[in-house]
């Protein structure tokens, strides 16, 4: 049996992580407030000074593009929609099955 992978993925630079604090603040907003999905992380809160350190912290540790945008949704309790903020980073460097998105190393997890 062949196993068979699509070659841009064998040829591509591994993600390369900058450790600091910024890569704490990282990982903490990562858990406690992110999402990571097969190809993507992101993280959408209220205030917007939290999302573009966020986005900056995610920016320098990882030398990818951090997009932050203002968003809507819906809110349970108030019965209304809320504005927020969502900082999004679609890679498949930044996410994947790695623990916390990639954005931890598989040696270290």
């Amino acid at each position: 049996m062949v196993a068979w992978s699509q070659a841009r993925k064998l040829c591509r630079v591994r993600l390369s992580i900058q450790p600091g604090y910024e890569f704490g603040y990282l990982v903490g907003a990562t858990c406690s407030d992110g999402t990571v999905g097969k190809n993507y992380v992101s993280l959408v809160v209220n205030d917007e000074a939290f999302a573009a350190k966020y986005a900056d912290s995610l920016t320098r540790v990882t030398g990818l593009s951090a997009r932050l945008e203002a968003v809507t949704r819906p809110s349970g309790y108030l019965g209304r929609d809320v504005p927020g903020f969502r900082v999004r980073v679609v890679s498949s460097r930044a996410s994947g099955s790695r623990p916390v998105g990639g954005l931890i190393p598989k040696e270290t997890a």
